[in-house]
Order: C-alpha cells, then sequence, then structure tokens
C-alpha cells in the first residue's frame, strides 16, 4: 500500500528573537525628530514594544512605531525636554524574548526670539534709532 502525502501552507516553525544592531545613543536639540532603530532576525512574527524611562509608549501625533521584521523604529517628530530619558525596544515571539535600550538627551539648546507682532518696514534716517518689540524665551513646540 503506497500512501502519498502533499502538504501546502505550512507555517514555517519560527525561532527566537535575537538583537542583530543595538539601539544607539542619541542626542538632539529640542524641537529636532528623535529616530532610534533596532535590527533583529528571527523575529517576522514578532510583537515590538516601545518604552520610555519603563512606561509603555504608544502612537500618537507626535511619537509613530514601525516594525517590518526586521527594523524596529521609534520616531519622535518634534521633541521636548520631557523626551529625555532612557528607552528600550522589547521584541517577543512564541520562542522568546529580546530587548535594546539607549540613552535620550535633549539640549534646551538657546532660545529663539518670539516676535510678538510681525516685523514691518520702518523708515529712518541715518543715525536714528529704531526699536523691534520681541521676547526671547522657550516656543512652544
Amino acid at each position: 500500500m503506497l500512501i502519498n502525502v502533499h502538504v501546502t501552507g505550512a507555517k514555517p516553525i519560527s525561532s527566537s528573537p535575537e538583537i542583530t544592531k543595538e539601539l544607539d545613543e542619541v542626542e538632539v536639540l529640542q524641537g529636532q525628530p528623535i529616530t532610534l532603530e533596532c535590527h533583529v532576525s528571527g523575529a517576522s512574527d514578532a510583537h515590538v514594544k516601545w518604552f520610555h524611562d519603563n512606561v509603555l509608549l504608544t502612537d500618537n501625533e507626535r511619537i509613530t512605531t514601525s516594525f517590518d521584521g526586521v527594523v524596529c523604529v521609534l520616531t519622535i517628530q518634534r521633541s521636548i525636554l520631557d523626551d529625555e530619558g532612557d528607552y528600550l525596544c522589547q521584541i517577543e515571539n512564541d520562542q522568546g524574548v529580546v530587548s535594546s535600550s539607549s540613552e535620550v538627551i535633549v539640549d534646551e539648546g538657546m532660545a529663539l526670539p518670539i516676535f510678538k507682532e510681525p516685523l514691518k518696514n520702518t523708515s529712518i534716517t541715518e543715525g536714528e534709532n529704531v526699536c523691534f518689540d520681541i521676547q526671547i524665551g522657550r516656543a512652544h513646540v
């Protein structure tokens, strides 16, 4: 008796994720974007979580995350001082959990002038003084 068995569409056996490129430390000026990248192998079916100072991050209008099966990316569009701290990328599948961590430093930088009103053309005679009304302080980012 001869039995032929043909299996199609079988799910490949998954392996435990392995980090192939750790997160790098990042230093930016306030207002600049922050991008963190972690590369992994054996994680096409994995779930990725990002943490900032041990708090789980979720996507919003300023923070986005992505994972293509190899590269985990966290992007913060406009950094604020509160973004400074320790970040952790955690990759988990049925076979295991791995993580990579990094420090992000956000420097305050120089305060740019904030004009109360748009500047207007002014005509003066040479030697006369002219005044412009501005504030020096932090803009809301």
